[in-house]
């Protein structure tokens, strides 16, 4: 069974039409109790949670309406529910046949009872002013849903044996709430003694002192000029080739060489010398 219920905007205290209700039941107003179970049952959808005794009395008086109108499985529904919030209610004002239908009602197997859309972290679903399971017995039942101190829902409902219960609120999804920030922990860094307050170098790679990188251009200059002379002799050497070049063409392209590999050594052996100089003086 699937039923779909509106939530109503009158808000009237529960208990004092509970006691219209029964005040008319009992002089038999069966069309004045009609007006005081339907504002009665309209609190429900934006008063308070009900308490449990409450909810078993309403359940009750729908009862014995429902018997009096010729309602049997109507009202048998009422007072099973009534009975199990409530056992001691007096309903002797209404004759011994009546009270004894309550007295002896009993609960059936319970059912599967569903509300749509789900309630989920922030909505509570209440019934009979308990808060819901995911199922509940065979009868009349009031079906509240709530969101902080706001009731969003509410209605009266009636679950059949061997029926599920699936109730259609009419509300909106409730809200995923944002996730928690997490917290991070993080350990202290040490600072070392007198630096506190002060800015911290962060250490690099070792540098040469500028009077230490000058002490090596000697050095160097005198590896770069001895490579520049090494050119030179290799340049003297290849000269002897240009006598037994076949044609002029190979003697061209070998002169080209020899030129080139002379100006090269020549060059190395100046910057050399130029680094050995900045370097002695």
């Amino acid at each position: 069974m699937i039923l779909v219920a509106v939530a109503s905007a009158a808000c009237p205290a529960l208990g004092p039409l509970l006691d219209q209700l029964r005040t008319d039941l009992e002089d038999v107003r069966l069309d004045a109790t009609t007006t005081d179970l339907e504002a009665a049952q309209a609190t429900l959808a934006c008063g308070p949670v009900v308490e449990p005794e409450e909810a078993a009395r309403l359940h009750a008086l729908s009862g014995v309406r429902s018997t009096l109108l010729g309602q049997a499985d109507t009202a048998k529904a009422a007072f099973t529910t009534a009975r199990l919030l409530d056992p001691t209610l007096d309903l002797s004002a209404f004759g011994p046949s009546l009270a004894g239908a309550f007295a002896t009602a009993q609960p059936e197997r319970p059912v599967r009872f569903e509300i749509r859309p789900a309630t989920g972290s922030s909505r509570q679903a209440w019934v009979d002013g308990r808060p819901a399971e995911a199922s509940l017995a065979p009868g009349a039942h009031v079906v509240q849903v709530t969101e902080g101190d706001r009731t969003l829902f509410g209605t009266r409902v009636v679950a059949f044996p061997g029926q599920a219960l699936v109730l259609e609120t009419g509300l909106s999804e409730p809200a995923v709430p944002a996730p928690e920030p997490q917290a991070v922990a993080v350990a202290p860094v040490p600072v070392p003694r007198g630096e506190i307050g002060g800015p911290r170098q962060i250490p690099g790679p070792p540098v040469d002192p500028p009077d230490r990188a000058r002490s090596r251009l000697p050095f160097v200059g005198a590896v770069v000029a001895a490579a520049g002379a090494g050119l030179l002799a290799y340049s003297a050497e290849r000269a002897a080739a240009l006598e037994t070049a076949p044609d002029a063409a190979t003697l061209e392209r070998r002169w080209a060489a020899h030129k080139a590999t002379r100006a090269s050594g020549a060059g190395v052996v100046v910057v050399g010398l130029g680094v050995l100089l900045v370097g002695a003086f």
